[in-house]
């Protein structure tokens, strides 16, 4: 928070309960420790979420898993969260319809999460081919149904031209959104946290001259927020947006 931070999204790799095993029951010693993150954070006076990765549900989706997640959600309100992301990256591709499943099952969540904010993280997260190689092929029309069918109250994780991009510009920011016809919530990942200046912007208004403004001070008129995703430590693997 001293050096300008306002929210924090807690989304470790490496924590079955939010990613591979994320149906088990929570380990009561698991539960304690996030109960105790989460009051840290609001005894700073930062904002705190959550970003669970249903794997492939998409895939599996009846009501047995139905009910799974509805569980799932019930004890993330017991943290009285500021922020829920569901996170579909590192996923495999789920066949033609992957976005029509994904947009209902974030439907399901935002009608059933007591969450103030919502933010979704697309299998095809950038433009970078790296994606494809690990999920297989983007189905076509992917982002532009996601735009059209998610709800306008969910923001949209992307991060730029490669996965981690050396430079998301003005012109990139406004080529993604006439893709998705949605607001965009800028990602950059970086391996240490804080080397990638961000500021929290908003999108344009309609006949915005964002292509003659790709300065840092242009872009953060763009977008609806931007994060730091510190990936790969070796301390832990966490978002921390701003």
């Amino acid at each position: 928070k001293r050096t300008g931070f306002s929210f924090y999204i807690y989304a470790p790799k490496r924590c079955d309960d939010l990613r591979l095993r994320w149906t088990r029951p929570w380990p009561d010693a698991d539960w304690r420790s996030l109960l105790r993150i989460r009051r840290d954070y609001a005894d700073a006076g930062v904002k705190f979420g959550v970003g669970l990765s249903p794997y492939a549900l998409y895939r599996n989706l009846n009501s047995e898993t139905e009910r799974d997640l509805a569980t799932k959600l019930e004890y993330l309100d017991r943290l009285e969260l500021d922020i829920l992301g569901i996170f579909f990256d590192d996923m495999p591709q789920g066949g033609a319809d992957l976005a029509e499943l994904q947009v209902g099952i974030m439907s399901r969540v935002v009608a059933a999460s007591q969450a103030k904010t919502f933010v979704f993280c697309p299998t095809f997260y950038s433009d970078d081919p790296l994606l494809t190689r690990l999920s297989g092929s983007i189905p076509e029309g992917y982002l532009a149904t996601l735009g059209e069918r998610l709800e306008c109250n969910v923001h949209i994780f992307w991060t730029g031209p490669k996965v981690c991009s050396e430079e998301i510009s003005g012109a990139h920011i406004e080529d993604i959104t006439q893709r998705l016809s949605a607001s965009v919530h800028s990602t950059e990942k970086s391996v240490q946290p804080g080397s990638v200046p961000l500021k929290r912007p908003r999108p344009p208004g309609p006949g915005s001259s964002s292509r003659r403004n790709t300065s840092p001070s242009g872009v953060k008129n763009m977008v609806v927020g931007m994060t730091i995703t510190r990936c790969c430590s070796t301390a832990s693997d966490r978002i921390v947006p701003w």
